[in-house]
This record gives C-alpha cells, structure tokens and sequence, in this order.
C-alpha cells in the first residue's frame, strides 16, 4: 500500500545533496521584483529541496500538515493568498499578547479582541533530516509553541483537549514549574507532560514507546524515563522540584 503523502519544496541547505533547486526568492510570485529582489530591496537566493514524507511514520499533526499546507513553504514572507497561509494561534487574543495591563486595555477597545495569529514560518531542512523527520520535528515545534488550532484554507486542526483531559491552567502551571529546573527528570517530564496533554499529537508511537523505556531492562537513563512516566501520567511535580514562583 502507497503511504507516501504528495511533495512539498521546504527550504534546505546549500551543501544539502538533496538540494534540487536555487531560485532568486520565487520567480513566479506576484511579490517578486526584477532580479530576484524582494519588495524591502534584501537578496533572497533560496536553496530548495522536495520532501514526500512517509504517512505511516508521521505524527498525526504532521500528516495533517503535510496534506494540507501549499505544495511550496520555502518563502520567508506571508503569502499574498490568504488561502495559501498556514495560519496559527495559540488560544489568545491580540490583547492578551501585549506585555502590560494598561497596554491591553488600551489595545482592547482597537480590535484586540481578536485571536492573534501568525502565519507559521516553515524551518529549514537540514541534510541530515529525513523527510517524516522533518515534518515530525516542525508539527513538535507547533505544539512547544502552545498552538491550538492551525487554518489552510478551509482546513482546519484544533489540539483542544478531551473533556477528560488536564485543564490547560494545569498543564501551564506544571510545564512553568518544571522548566525551572533542567535536570534529566524535568527534561523527561515535560515531553511526558506534552504527551499526556496533547495526546497523539504530539510525538510518534515510536518514540512515546522508546521514551517509556528509558531506565528499564538495564538501561541507564533512569532519570530521563521516570521523568517521562511521572509526566505522561499527569502527576503533580514532586517537592525537590516544586518552587514557589
């Protein structure tokens, strides 16, 4: 059975051996100026390489992405299309994002209530990545970032969590606490925590399987697994790590 998802050109590396393609920022975009230039007069030579990644080894947000976003995310610039951007939110409003009290009050009464949103800014590959690696890696760096829902176009994805899930305060407050401290453990039980929250979005069922093994049958990194167990778990952060913030 064919489980290869459609191509998608990434931004890539100049010694890249997979690297099929330079262009002068992208010819074919109404944006482009003569020469490759863009608008702000800054060269953008890009480096381009196609990935078809491998649905069965990709995380359920990663297919996701990888059958929805534009066949081409290499720019460095929103797309002029709406329809074309990989729009992101992470749940709050554009007033909420503002770093001070008075600042959102004012901001609130111009439109601040809005959901802010980005349009996510696509890595680069680098050589050594396979392609459901890559694609893995950026759906992880969507969930680090606290994104809730993601649009293409008519598509839409929501990580909000099951009714039976961990509270978002929760999973905030624990992830603040633990990232105090960057001892094995904690590393450990964030990705556990990130696990329990998000569920199978986050991360494959390989690794979730190879992280639970961590410290067992003779393995050494004991502290790794059973930071991921506690955090996987949803289990409170235990006193040695607990400080008050």
């Amino acid at each position: 059975m064919i489980t290869t998802c459609r191509s998608i050109t990434v931004a890539s590396r100049k010694h890249d051996p997979r690297t099929h393609h330079i262009q002068k920022y992208d010819n074919g975009e109404p944006w482009n100026a003569p020469g490759g230039i863009t608008p702000t007069g800054v060269s953008a030579t890009r480096y381009l390489r196609t990935t078809v990644p491998d649905r069965a080894r990709l995380s359920p947000l990663a297919a996701w992405l990888a059958t929805h976003v534009p066949g081409y995310v290499a720019g460095r610039l929103s797309h002029p299309q709406p329809t074309a951007q990989v729009l992101c939110t992470n749940g709050k409003t554009r007033a909420e994002m503002l770093p001070s009290d008075a600042t959102r009050r004012a901001y609130r009464d111009l439109d601040g209530d809005a959901l802010h949103q980005i349009d996510w800014l696509f890595s680069i590959i680098e050589p050594e990545q396979t392609d459901h690696a890559y694609w893995n890696t950026e759906a992880e760096k969507m969930l680090m970032a606290g994104i809730v829902e993601i649009t293409v176009g008519s598509a839409r994805w929501t990580s909000a969590p099951l009714e039976t899930h961990m509270k978002h305060t929760t999973f905030q407050r624990l992830m603040r606490i633990a990232r105090l401290d960057q001892c094995d453990w904690s590393v450990g039980y964030q990705r556990g925590l990130r696990r329990h929250y998000h569920g199978e979005r986050f991360g494959t069922i390989e690794e979730h399987e190879r992280w639970m093994s961590l410290g067992l049958h003779g393995d050494h990194r004991l502290e790794l697994g059973d930071g991921y167990r506690a955090g996987f778990a949803g289990q409170e952060i235990p006193g040695f790590l607990t400080i008050a913030i």
